[in-house]
């Protein structure tokens, strides 16, 4: 690759004892049995579909269906609804905990205001796309990119599962250049880290592939009718250069950046000094989340950098 670019549910009738004792945003609205109980309904389910044809077959099919094998969006936080897969690891956390990184929540509360435009590089299912149009309104403009066919699924199940009808989704590779590239499948649990190149994670990666378009941001923008973002945040971790570099045609204006950085949370942290010279020459100034300065060789507090304009 190159370094170029970034079932079965049963439903509870009314929450038990430990339902109850749980934050209201993780609350469980349904359970996946087993794989072998999963198998035996899916068998049953064929089964009363092969039967010849008889009266109210139809009707009885249906709710069988729509009781064991439809799925049910889950609440997290902000009270925003989502479907989530509980074998896929990001998503996991967001059913134990209903939410991530809060301080990437309350900065896009902080910076987005009704009718702003977000952009979110590498969006995954939608989280932070979803809480940013809730910032927005809708007469705010959003655009989630993601290479990986299945979040961007996700991303448009989980807009309409909250009546979201402004959230733009393209399925597509960001980088320094325009064309297509070949990515690899994904397990089924990650489907978060399909940029990324290290060995480390080649372990997911299956035979089958498939093509996406290759874009630069800037071309993305301007085909989109963009020219002001309030707040591109950029989630392409280790290729995170390629994609800003994408920028550069862009003739109108960025006024915030956050770029999620691949490192250790609490270890001093280098980028290349073309990274730091980015944001420097058009004069933004890095900080943390949490709005301190940083310079290159301090931690990262939440691995993610805040770039704003002074002023």
């Amino acid at each position: 690759m190159s370094g170029r670019f970034c079932g079965l549910r049963t439903t509870f009738p009314r929450p038990g004892p430990i339902c109850q004792a749980l934050p209201t945003c993780v609350q469980p609205v349904a359970a996946r049995p087993s794989t072998n109980a999963a198998m035996i309904l899916k068998a049953l389910y064929r089964s009363l579909l092969r039967l010849p044809r008889f009266k109210g077959k139809s009707r009885i099919v249906t709710r069988v269906r729509d009781w064991f094998f439809v799925d049910h969006p889950m609440r997290v936080a902000h009270g925003l609804r989502m479907y989530l897969d509980p074998q896929e690891w990001l998503q996991i956390e967001l059913l134990e905990r209903g939410t991530l990184c809060p301080e990437m929540v309350e900065l896009q509360f902080g910076l987005l205001k009704p009718g702003d435009c977000y952009v979110n590089a590498g969006a995954h299912v939608g989280f932070f796309t979803l809480h940013a149009r809730v910032c927005v309104g809708e007469t705010g403009r959003l655009l989630a990119v993601d290479p990986q066919p299945y979040n961007c699924d996700c991303i448009l199940r989980n807009a309409a599962a909250n009546g979201f009808a402004n959230i733009t989704v393209c399925v597509a590779a960001l980088g320094d250049e325009n064309g297509a590239v070949k990515l690899p499948h994904q397990g089924h649990r990650d489907k978060a880290r399909l940029e990324m190149d290290a060995a480390g994670f080649r372990g997911n990666n299956l035979p089958q592939t498939f093509v996406v378009p290759l874009l630069r941001l800037d071309r993305l923008l301007h085909e989109e009718g963009i020219n002001r973002v309030r707040l591109l945040y950029v989630n392409t971790p280790s290729f995170h250069l390629p994609v800003l570099r994408g920028l550069d045609g862009f003739n109108g204006i960025v006024d915030h950046l956050v770029v999620y950085m691949n490192c250790p949370e609490n270890e001093p942290v280098s980028p290349p000094p073309e990274f730091h010279d980015w944001f420097r020459v058009r004069g933004y100034q890095l900080r943390t989340l949490h709005g301190a300065d940083w310079i290159p060789g301090q931690p990262i507090p939440t691995r993610r950098l805040w770039a704003a304009r002074p002023g």
